[in-house]
């Protein structure tokens, strides 16, 4: 009987883990969020984690950006060395040329080696847009479908794209995912299962049907957990992959590897990558301050402190100074002497005005 194998204590799987997933331990894949449209708002809302920035709105986003124009994907690509995508929404399917005209961009500039996997419902998944899907690039595809809609499993194995179902680990919804396994094996396709997810867009609707909280957590539902581990164990006797991933390992590993990923490329001589893949940094700052007060600070830090000029670097953008977290503890008295605020400052590793800040410890506690 197979062993249920384990990544970073939080990725479960039987057998082999699909290729999509592969590239996403590393945090190589770009994650490309096609619209929050989809064509059954009313009937998923209740178990949906869509954000309520994206739900329902016809936008379109790469990793944390949102797009503007194609040269955006292929930018985000590059600055994380992606080796491949996750193309998401809503649904995909929704907007099917947007969808299929960004898997051939990807192939034509990154090459057939760049991998791409696709979620969709399949209610608009057609023949002839699976031909064309394949056509285009897609390398895997996962589906999310009604049962009725289970023989389009069938079609995606003719077409030789590698096929699975990826659906949330929904307690009590155990004889619904024994019947899944039992086809699945038979087909020769792989399940996914997600953590079932609590968000701020569902949260009302889950508690509505009984669902809580998983104690000591801020996303996962209760028993959600241990209904993938019994899937996981029912699954063992056969030779499907199964592969149970917990919101822990999307948040805690797979976002962190991306973030690493990102932050190489990107960071400043007066910044530092944190283990999570976020950017430290220290800022300096007034109220009312102008760019020319801003200005004249640094040049007398520079001189006052012989501070190396690349390690203190003034942002117009947010009427700041940005210095390296050492030297900032060397000049913690003049800025105080003078009225100007100081601190530590960690960023999600975006670049331009897209930098988003996380956390803001002032000097003083440090």
């Amino acid at each position: 009987m197979r062993t249920i194998q384990e990544k970073f204590n939080t990725s479960l799987f039987l057998g082999e883990l699909p290729k999509g997933c592969q590239l996403c331990h590393v945090g190589s894949k770009i994650v490309l969020f096609i619209t929050g449209l989809c064509e059954r708002p009313n009937y998923c809302k209740w178990y949906c984690p869509i954000s309520l920035e994206r739900r329902g709105k016809d936008l379109s986003y790469v990793n944390e950006i949102q797009i503007n124009s194609e040269s955006d994907i292929i930018a985000e690509a590059k600055l994380m060395n992606a080796e491949g995508a996750a193309i998401t929404g809503g649904e995909p399917l929704f907007r099917y040329e947007r969808t299929i005209n960004y898997i051939r961009l990807l192939k034509t500039t990154f090459g057939e080696n760049f991998h791409i996997h696709l979620y969709t419902n399949s209610i608009n998944l057609t023949k002839l847009r699976l031909q064309e899907l394949k056509s285009a690039g897609l390398d895997e595809i996962r589906l999310h479908p009604p049962l009725q809609n289970l023989e389009k499993v069938k079609w995606c194995i003719t077409n030789k794209i590698d096929v699975g179902i990826e659906i949330p680990a929904i307690p009590y919804q155990y004889q619904k995912v024994k019947s899944l396994l039992r086809f699945l094996d038979k087909v020769g396709a792989f399940l996914n299962l997600n953590e079932f997810e609590i968000t701020e867009s569902n949260a009302n609707y889950l508690k509505m049907f009984g669902f809580t909280l998983k104690k000591d957590t801020i996303a996962a539902v209760e028993g959600s957990e241990f209904f993938g581990l019994k899937i996981l164990q029912l699954a063992r006797p056969l030779k499907l992959n199964v592969h149970y991933c917990s919101i822990g390992y999307k948040d805690g590993i797979q976002l962190k590897m991306r973030y690493l990923r990102r932050a190489k490329n990107i960071v400043r001589p007066h910044e530092i990558i944190t283990d999570e893949g976020l950017i430290m940094k220290g800022i300096i700052f007034q109220k009312n301050s102008t760019l020319k007060d801003l200005e004249n600070l640094m040049h007398q830090l520079i001189q006052k402190f012989e501070i190396d000029s690349s390690l203190l670097v003034l942002n117009p953008e947010k009427l700041r100074l940005e210095i390296s977290v050492a030297p900032l503890k060397q000049i913690g008295n003049y800025l105080k002497e003078r009225n100007f605020n100081s601190g530590i400052v960690e960023e999600l590793p975006l670049t331009g005005t897209n930098r988003i800040q996380m956390t803001f410890t002032p000097l003083e506690l440090i």
